[in-house]
């Protein structure tokens, strides 16, 4: 099964169970990175911010999920409240 597939079924499952949850998505998204070449991270308006070891930062406390990336000149922190595949 590919990444792809992968992360679908995840999507579906979560889904199906009455929504994406933040700890279901945090499951999908980390085993996104693991297995992505280059992830990254696309702002409207932006240029791509890659998801590089590090410079990334997901954070689950109560119902809440939490992304922040990094690089040298720029800081996102995005509030995750649902994914698609």
């Amino acid at each position: 099964m590919s990444a792809r597939d992968r992360l679908r079924s995840l999507t579906t499952r979560a889904k199906a169970a009455g929504g994406c949850n933040p700890a279901d998505a945090l499951t999908v998204i980390e085993r996104f990175l693991q297995t992505a070449k280059q992830p990254a991270l696309l702002e409207p308006g932006e240029e791509f911010l890659a998801l590089e070891k590090d410079h990334y930062a997901l954070d689950l406390r109560a119902s809440r999920l939490t992304l922040q990336a990094w690089d040298r000149h720029r800081n996102f922190v995005r509030r995750v409240v649902d994914i698609h595949s």
